[in-house]
This record gives structure tokens, C-alpha cells and sequence, in this order.
């Protein structure tokens, strides 16, 4: 998010899907050589839910509580006037802001180490298909989805 958004991630002419025809919008945030999660935008409440399986060491990093809430709270709303979205969803642009919070019922892995671009894609399969999060044994599931 470093102001290089591109406008057909959200316009419907590259991909199918325009952003104005979504509630929400599922994807990978990166903490450059550290840890990834997956964040889930809701376009009409401004709210970026982030689905992290390695929480105690987000809970301790300042780039996740104070960086990353700021860059999104200050591109996001740019992007989304910018192509339109919201305007398109009739939500006022002079008001519009990001909140974050972070999503209470995520498996969290098992190491350090290796397995948070894993969950991220567990996450993103199972939310893309309504599917619960909960996995009785995340080591498991973690290791059959890398199979």
C-alpha cells in the first residue's frame, strides 16, 4: 500500500468482479520478511478485519497496531474515491474511514515460522466459500493443505 494501487484490481475490466458490485474484499497483508495474515475489507462500514494465525506476535509489533492501521486508513478511502466505489455504492466519501480489528475465531499455527502464507490461504479458501474457520488440529490441517 504504498500508493502503487492498481485501478483494475477494483474496476471489473482486468478481472470480472468490479468492487462496486461486493460487499467485501479478501486479501494478503505482508509484513515485509516477517509474518502475513489475511485482511477482509468490508467496503460499507470501512472496516478491515484481519484474520491472523500467529496472533501474539502482531498483539506485540507496532507495524500492525500503529503502521498498517494508518497506511490503510490513508490509501484505502483515497483508492476507493479515486475508482469510484463508493460513490457507485452511494456512501458519503467526506466520511468514510478505515477501522481495524482483528477476527477472534482464527486456528492459529503451530510455529513461528513457515506456516502464516499457509493460513493465509486456508483463510481465504474457507471465508471465500462460507466455510467455519475452526480446525481441531491446526498442524494438520495446515500440513494437508500444503500436500
Amino acid at each position: 500500500m504504498d500508493g502503487n494501487l492498481r485501478g483494475y484490481w477494483a474496476n471489473g475490466v482486468k478481472y470480472p468482479v468490479s468492487w462496486c458490485d461486493v460487499e467485501k474484499v479478501l486479501f494478503p497483508i505482508n509484513e515485509p520478511r516477517k509474518h502475513l495474515a489475511l485482511g477482509e475489507l468490508h467496503i460499507c462500514t470501512g472496516v478491515v478485519t484481519i484474520y491472523n494465525s500467529l496472533r501474539h506476535h502482531t498483539y506485540k509489533h507496532i507495524w500492525w497496531n500503529k503502521t498498517m492501521p494508518e497506511i490503510f486508513g490513508y490509501w484505502l478511502p483515497k483508492y476507493l474515491k479515486e475508482h469510484r466505489v463508493l460513490s457507485a455504492k452511494g456512501i458519503d466519501t467526506d466520511g468514510y474511514a478505515i477501522t481495524w480489528k482483528y477476527a477472534d475465531n482464527v486456528p492459529q499455527q503451530c510455529t513461528n515460522y513457515g506456516d502464516c502464507g499457509i493460513w493465509v490461504c486456508i483463510n481465504l479458501y474457507r471465508l471465500g466459500h462460507n466455510m467455519s474457520l475452526n480446525a481441531e488440529d491446526p498442524a494438520k490441517t495446515a500440513l494437508a493443505y500444503r500436500e
